[in-house]
């Protein structure tokens, strides 16, 4: 009768640990349909950074050449 208990006992927990398994695979699944992959957002994050800064030198360079005395800027004409 052991040897039933001790069977039954072990079919529960390896059912257990099977369900757990597939919930744990369909949630990793749900997270990467989901959500953007972080490299994703690294680039994203460095895009805007680097155009924040191209603006900022853009500016920066515009008012330099309006401070300067004399200097005057270049205009192509067509």
């Amino acid at each position: 009768m052991e040897d039933m208990d001790s069977y039954v006992i072990e079919y529960m927990i390896r059912e257990r640990l099977t369900n757990a398994r597939a919930r744990a695979r369909v949630a990793a699944q749900l997270r990467d349909a989901n959500g953007p992959r972080r490299h994703d957002v690294v680039k994203t994050r460095f895009a805007r950074l680097r155009g924040e800064l191209v603006k900022g030198l853009r500016t920066m360079a515009g008012e330099i050449s309006h401070a300067r005395p004399g200097w005057t800027r270049i205009a192509k004409h067509s």
